[in-house]
Order: C-alpha cells, then structure tokens, then sequence
C-alpha cells in the first residue's frame, strides 16, 4: 500500500512539475528560475521531495525520459488501486463465506465430535465395555424355569406386589424368616447373620423360631403377629427331586451313584406314602401359610429369587448385592425329566393345595 501511494504521489508532482516547465518556457524564465517558481508555487515545506524535483531538472533536457517517467507512476498508481480493491473484496468474501464454510473432518474427529461426554461425576465408560443397548422391549414371562438363577426376571413376582401393601413391622429387625426345606432357606439364613444388621434368621433364632423346619400354623399367634414374615416357595416336584439328593433326610451323592432310575423313583414314591419324616422335610408348603388377617406373609419364588428377595428385604430397608446359593445341581444323577408318570401322579396327590395355593402348573 506504501509503494502504491508512494507511486500516486510521484505521478502528480511530475504532472505539476511538467506543466511549471511549460509556464516557465512560455515566460522566457530560465531553468533554474523554474526550481524557484515550483518552491514559491508549493512552499519550503517539501525539502523531502527533493529526489523528485531533481529528475524534473534531469527531464528538462530529456523529454523522453520525463514521458517515460510519467508513464511508468501512471503504471504504479494502477496496479495500487487494483491490488487495493482485490484485498478487499478477498476479505468481504472471507468473511461472508465464514458461515457456511464447514470444517474438514476426518474419521477421528468427527467420532470425537459424536461421543456422549458423561455427566460430571458419573464413570465413562468406552463403547466395548458399556452395557449393551435395548432398542426393543420385549414382555417377560412371569414363570422361570426352576433353579435358573441366570434368566431370573428383573422384576418381583406379582404376589409380592400386593403382600407389600401389608408392612406392619417396618425396619430390619421386624421381619423373620420362614424356612421351609429345600427352597434356598439356608443360603438365606446365613446371608441374614452376615449383614451389617446381622440379623438372626431360621437356625440363627431358636429362641424365637422354634426348630427349623417346624409348621408356621403351630406358633403362637403372639409370636406371629409380632414380626412380618416371608418364606420361599418352590415348584414341587423340583422340591421333591432336591430332597432326594439331600444328605439329611434323602440320599448323597455317593449313595446316588448306585442307583437306577427306577430306584430313583421307588424312592419318592415311599417318601410319599409314609407322609414326610420328622425332621419337616416333606412337609407342604401350605402348612406354613397363615390366614390370619393379622400377619403378614411375604412369599418369595424359588424360580426369581434374587429379584423377589432384593424386593422385599427392601421394604424393610435390608440390601445385599446377591444370595450366593449352590444346590449341588451338577453333581445331580437324577433330574425332573427322570421322574415317571407315575411318581408324578403321587406327588399331584400329595401335594395338591401347594400347586393350588402357590400357583404352580399340575405336572
């Protein structure tokens, strides 16, 4: 831009110059008269001018220079206008254009520019360790199959819905534990002792609870309406085949060994004609209902068990993670699928008020 105004300012005063030579021509002044009349003409102030008056001397001799002169600040003054207005219209250009000019991205910035930020104070986690995405939802079914703690429903089963409406006794310490055999009871009893309440359940409380595995329609009704209770129930015939590899009142594993299948089944089939045995194990699970309106009763499926009991060890503020249960189930020679139709039709007959009252399918 200096070199440009510089060429401008040149351009004119060899104009003014040229035409002061005319003038002093015409009046017969000599050349050096010209370089005063310019000074009177411009005043003293112009001392830095002094390169461009003295190639107005050089050009009184030589007018083809001074021409050439003229044409070349002619020349410069032009190519600073020029190059003035493309700068300028460069930079409206720019900054119209700053708006919907979009930036370069590669792959890596644009999946920087796409993840989620975590909100402050949660845990980020990358994309192969996040917890997988549900994009549908699907109705569960309410019924799980029997012992299968991986496919347990997320949710409580729908009993405990309404016995939840019942609290009497809120607070850990005002619930108690109904301990029926083969139905997960001593995992519990031992997860109750080993909370931070530790809570005497079962076993842990033969003061209160009496022998183990005794009928819950016997207590006191002192004794039940003091506490709220809760108790698991277990598909029968999924019972029955437990307490045959039971090594209080059924047959181990070692024993077990050396039977058949129809040995397996002759087995049952005694235990159910003799009528259970004294230590409760082949006692029916209704025997432990009560109808009393005055005690509450909470009753937790074998088949979703952590949901079911997470839900209502809730309601008396009691948490843990999970029950850690082992029913020796790969160590088992005999399942349900070896119990013959006639064993099934001794254990319908047994235990026909506990496939009624506690909603389980006739086998």
């Amino acid at each position: 831009m200096q070199c440009c105004f510089r060429g401008w300012v040149a351009y004119r005063r060899i104009g003014e110059c040229l035409s002061n030579k005319a003038r002093c021509q015409a009046a017969n002044i000599v050349p050096q008269d010209a370089t005063s009349l310019f000074e009177r003409t411009h005043g003293e102030g112009l001392s830095s001018l002094s390169d461009d008056i003295a190639s107005v001397h050089m050009a009184q001799g030589k007018g083809s220079s001074c021409l050439r002169s003229s044409l070349l600040g002619v020349l410069a003054y032009f190519l600073g206008v020029l190059t003035v207005v493309c700068f300028d219209a460069a930079r409206v250009s720019r900054r119209e254009g700053a708006g919907s000019v979009q930036p370069f991205e590669t792959s890596t910035t644009q999946a920087l520019r796409t993840t989620e930020v975590p909100e402050h104070g949660s845990e980020f986690r990358p994309e192969s360790e996040a917890e997988p995405r549900t994009t549908t939802s699907t109705p569960v079914s309410t019924t799980a199959k029997a012992g299968a703690k991986d496919n347990e429903e997320p949710v409580p089963s729908p009993e405990l819905l309404k016995s939840a409406l019942r609290v009497r006794h809120p607070g850990p310490h005002g619930l108690k534990f109904i301990h029926i055999s083969k139905t997960g009871g001593t995992s519990i009893e031992q997860l109750g002792i080993n909370l931070p309440e530790q809570l005497r359940w079962g076993a842990w409380d033969r003061e209160e609870y009496g022998y183990q595995h005794g009928a819950f329609r016997f207590f006191p009704a002192t004794k039940r309406e003091k506490y709220d209770w809760f108790l698991v129930s277990r598909n029968p015939v999924d019972r029955f085949v437990s307490e045959y590899h039971c090594g209080f009142e059924g047959v181990n594993y070692m024993q077990s060994r050396f039977h058949t299948e129809k040995d397996f089944n002759h087995w049952i089939q005694g235990r159910v004609r003799q009528g259970g045995t004294p230590g409760g194990h082949f006692i029916t699970m209704t025997d432990y209902l009560d109808a009393d309106p005055n005690v509450t009763q909470h009753i937790v499926r074998y088949e979703n068990l952590n949901a079911d009991l997470r839900f209502v060890l809730g309601l008396y503020n009691i948490t843990f993670k999970r029950l850690r249960h082992d029913n020796g189930g790969g160590k088992r020679m005999f399942r349900r699928g070896n119990v013959s139709n006639e064993t099934l039709a001794y254990i319908r007959a047994y235990y026909a008020a506990d496939f009624v009252n506690f909603g389980y399918p006739l086998p």
